[in-house]
């Protein structure tokens, strides 16, 4: 019952008409699939909570797609998420490749784990195992000289006050 998870996908704002694209290449036996979605900018504070949706549903084997298109269902090899901000918008997606005769139920799937996070259907355990594992990532990521300086270039444009410490507490906050 209910709405398939293209109707819960097209129930949301449109800002283009297109929010998912396939591609099928012939030298290759899979469809590529991309879903994306306009997002806040850089300086919005929906960046904690978008970083913890793009791990809990992409980032690692325990994530929630992982768990269901690979390991539950044997569909896709992987799948991989974005998150990309800017001055004025930002970009959340989510890409995979599976046989072209399961993208469509690749879609629905992917509609049920946005849906769940989206409804709060997800444990608060899981998402402290997703803060934890945000935070130790980027504790791991800025150690480079380079990954620091790209870390704290972006967002001290937008506010002088930014630190580690404060992206840090931000991601602790998300409930």
């Amino acid at each position: 019952g209910g709405k398939s998870a293209k109707e819960r996908l097209e129930s949301l704002p449109i800002v283009r008409n297109t929010y998912q694209e396939s591609c099928h290449f012939p030298e290759s036996s899979h469809t590529h699939v991309i879903i994306g979605y306009r997002t806040a900018p850089l300086a919005g504070k929906d960046l904690y909570t978008l970083t913890l949706i793009k791990n809990m549903l992409t980032a690692s084997r325990a994530s929630a797609l992982m768990q269901e298109l690979r390991y539950s269902r044997g569909l896709v090899y992987g799948v991989s998420g974005v998150l990309q901000v800017f001055s004025d918008a930002g970009m959340f997606g989510v890409s995979t490749s599976t046989s072209p005769q399961q993208v469509e139920n690749v879609l629905d799937i992917i509609g049920v784990e946005l849906g769940k996070i989206r409804s709060g259907k997800f444990l608060d355990k899981d998402l402290q195992f997703y803060k934890d594992m945000t935070i130790n990532a980027k504790r791991m990521y800025l150690q480079s000289s380079l990954a620091w300086i790209d870390f704290h270039s972006h967002l001290n444009l937008f506010d002088p006050d930014w630190t580690v410490d404060t992206y840090l507490d931000n991601i602790n906050r998300v409930t």
